[in-house]
């Protein structure tokens, strides 16, 4: 066996048992990123939609409303609109 990169190790050409783990262990780590990439891109629009709120909250300036349209523009990309 050698090993890929400091964490992966390659099994011999041979070893059927050592690919099957191997091809195992990378679907679940790209599962795992998926999910996580998933729970982080909520996290951002909750926290756009929270500040687009708190922003409206306020006195209206002519800056305040640029940033606010430059938020919904953003939320508007992420959700895919």
């Amino acid at each position: 066996m050698s090993n890929l990169g400091t964490k992966l190790r390659v099994p011999t050409k041979d070893d059927v048992k050592g690919w099957t783990n191997l091809e195992k262990l990378v679907r679940t780590e790209a599962d795992r990123q998926f999910e996580e990439q998933l729970r982080a891109k909520e996290m951002h629009r909750a926290a756009l939609r929270t500040e687009i709120k708190k922003m409206r909250a306020r006195p209206e300036t002519k800056g305040r409303t640029a940033e606010i349209e430059k938020l919904e523009l953003e939320l508007k990309r992420l959700i895919g609109k």
